[in-house]
């Protein structure tokens, strides 16, 4: 697995602003109507997903792979990057398979990381399990071939405050590798194949959080 990354303030509020700017002016948007039954209902409205081509965008590619390259180790090869605007805590998935926008310029190379940029700060963190799985993003067939112990491995008052969304049978699976406070300018990466999830942001009164989200290949 590729090693998990954290850095405060790796970009100012300037910065941000700015390239928060850039991407808005740049980007198309979609919407995620629970593709990951991550909603309470069908069609429910979870996430907005502005899209923008990473490396046609030589003003946002210039601020972002310089000091992102230098974080990570690796060379930024980014199929799918976008500003996440996220309405609905997002359920426990990889980020392993996507169809990505530009995926044909990265046939042949293997996902990388995941990487989150928060455009503001929440009251609100990114949790990774250390749990893993390739070739899929679907936690049930991981499950379904899990045989490990199925007690409770995460902190019950952690799973009450922040864990909310999830059932507390599924949170039997899992145990927690690392978690990242939406900080706004601070960057996270971690390997697509671990496990994640949002908090329940939605318990402390948030009605949106958004961050730029990187999905990279190597």
């Amino acid at each position: 697995m590729l090693p998990t990354i954290k850095i405060e303030n790796l970009f100012d509020s300037n910065e941000i602003t700015y390239l928060n700017q850039l991407i808005l002016n740049a980007g198309t948007s979609s919407i995620d109507n629970g593709v990951y039954s991550d909603a309470d209902k069908p069609g429910q409205h979870v996430a907005n997903y502005i899209h923008w081509d990473y490396h046609n965008c030589p003003d946002i590619e210039s601020i972002l792979s310089p000091r992102l390259e230098k974080s990570i180790g690796l060379k930024m090869l980014v199929p799918d990057a976008h500003i996440l605007e996220s309405d609905i805590p997002y359920k426990i998935h990889t980020d392993f398979i996507h169809e990505n926008h530009g995926a044909n310029n990265f046939q042949g190379h293997s996902p990388a990381y995941t990487i989150i940029i928060p455009l503001d700060t929440y009251d609100s963190i990114t949790v990774c399990f250390n749990e893993w799985l390739e070739d899929s993003n679907d936690f049930e067939i991981f499950k379904k071939n899990y045989q490990g112990d199925k007690t409770l491995k995460i902190d019950p008052k952690f799973c009450a405050t922040r864990l909310s969304h999830l059932h507390p049978l599924e949170l039997a699976y899992l145990s927690i590798h690392e978690t990242f406070s939406w900080t706004k300018g601070s960057m996270f990466a971690m390997d697509r194949r671990y496990f994640h999830c949002s908090d329940n942001f939605l318990k402390r009164k948030l009605n949106q959080k958004r961050a730029i989200v990187l999905w990279t290949v190597k």
